[in-house]
């Protein structure tokens, strides 16, 4: 699945984990996937992070309050977005907990605890160590990782762990999540050399994007029909990079006059800190963007308090309203699906995935009702889906990243659904000389060097 990525890398004699995400999706075992960790916190020596979205960093606040004391390692812009996403997912998880509970209360059955509070979100980001891309640290002696940059979004890295050990050392490529070439302002992925196992995502491991210019073509269209006929738009987007890429391609339609200029609405106070983060690494023009950001194409109407975004679920058309989050699950867009659902002259527009169970599939999926804050809907307004404004790979770019890696004799293909994993590895089976493994949750394995067996 695309979520809950977390590996288990024994290793030195001590245990690692790269990534500790949260699980997403509406699964009534949620709270039970998330409140579990394959290890005892007090064993984990440290944590490499890829990046900063909570389904890679969002049970890091878990681990901490279990027991967990060691560093953690990532990016300084992960760092720095962490500070902003683990305190929001602290808030939505305890009002899913708390939503929770009272159906438990009804049955009788004594209250679940949070899965972690914001005091336990400080002390994970004060156990944060920050890494430079390129540079080789050693957490423990026989012990190498470096971070290269991922695209993706800011801060965003593939990790490559060495273990020098006298029978057979091993170099593992955890991928991250890799983001597109030459997309937008963030910096292509880096392949690393010299590998000898690589562990690649496959979010979109079955499909190629489509090109940009019949996209735009089809997003303005759609765009215009809406706005002509006094309808509302909704852009469910994730706070960090979906919503600023969207605001940049929505400002650069009116610039150009490919649509009309209709006000737009950022309705969600942790995108409007992200879109502020990433002006300020713009703007100090570091190695997390290339190139500088135009802050006028972020420009928007910011809506902060719960009393205006309140007013603005309510408000006429024609506008254009982006909010969190991007897979629909919770905050503000709950309202503003409630409210515009329904009318056939509203128009929902998705732009990145959505995991499988959550709000937004069931949207792109063509659900004819969905039920949201306890009601269920018609769905009358016109779901649209552009995965070429996706931040990730897709499956050529995918693969043109495990292909620089030469040396590598082993690739598993991991977070991905079902579908998407077993399609690049076949893909990957028919192009590249190289063992080909989809794992499951909880299959162990034992690497040696290049050699690959089950355990």
């Amino acid at each position: 699945m695309v979520s809950g990525s977390l590996h288990v890398i024994h290793a030195d004699d001590r245990c690692w984990f790269v990534d500790c995400g949260l699980f997403q999706g509406g699964r009534r075992d949620m709270y039970t996937r998330n409140a579990q960790l394959p290890i005892q916190a007090e064993n984990v020596a440290g944590v490499f992070l890829t990046h900063a979205h909570v389904d890679h960093s969002g049970r890091l606040p878990r681990l901490v309050k279990q027991g967990f004391n060691g560093p953690i390692y990532a990016a300084q812009a992960t760092i720095d977005l962490c500070r902003l996403l683990l305190f929001d997912s602290a808030f939505v998880l305890h009002s899913q907990t708390d939503s929770l509970n009272k159906k438990r209360e009804r049955r009788g059955l004594l209250p679940l605890p949070d899965l972690y509070s914001e005091s336990d979100v400080e002390q994970t980001l004060r156990q944060m160590v920050p890494v430079k891309w390129n540079q080789t640290i050693t957490p423990s002696a026989k012990l190498e990782v470096m971070f290269f940059c991922a695209g993706h979004i800011l801060g965003a890295s593939s990790i490559i762990l060495r273990e020098n050990n006298k029978v057979a050392p091993t170099t593992i490529a955890f991928s991250g999540d890799l983001g597109r070439k030459n997309e937008w302002v963030m910096p292509n992925p880096v392949a690393p050399e010299n590998t000898d196992i690589i562990v690649v995502e496959s979010t979109y491991g079955d499909r190629e994007h489509r090109p940009y210019s019949y996209a735009k073509s089809e997003l303005c269209n759609n765009l215009n029909s809406t706005i002509n006929a006094g309808g509302r738009i909704i852009v469910p987007a994730f706070s960090v990079g979906r919503t600023q890429r969207m605001l940049y391609e929505l400002n650069s339609f009116i610039e150009e006059g490919a649509i009309p200029k209709v006000p737009v609405y950022l309705d969600s106070p942790l995108s409007i800190k992200a879109s502020e983060l990433f002006l300020e690494y713009s703007n100090k023009e570091s190695a997390e963007i290339s190139g500088r950001i135009d802050s006028n194409k972020l420009n928007c109407y910011n809506v902060v308090s719960a009393e205006d975004s309140r007013r603005l679920v309510t408000k006429k058309g024609p506008h254009i309203v982006i909010t969190a989050s991007g897979m629909c699950e919770a905050g503000r867009i709950l309202y503003h699906l409630k409210e515009n659902l329904s009318d056939p002259l509203s128009r929902v527009v998705f732009c990145g995935f959505c995991a499988e169970n959550t709000l937004g599939r069931l949207l792109i999926d063509k659900h004819e009702s969905v039920k949201i804050l306890g009601k269920y809907l018609p769905v009358n307004a016109a779901i649209d889906y552009f995965d070429t404004f996706s931040a990730h790979a897709d499956r050529n770019e995918l693969t043109a990243w495990i292909d620089k890696q030469e040396s590598a004799s082993t690739v598993f293909v991991v977070h991905g659904e079902e579908k998407q994993s077993f399609s690049l590895a076949e893909k990957l089976e028919c192009e590249c000389k190289k063992e080909i493994i989809v794992p499951f949750q909880g299959e162990k394995f034992i690497l040696s060097g290049k050699n690959v067996s089950s355990n």
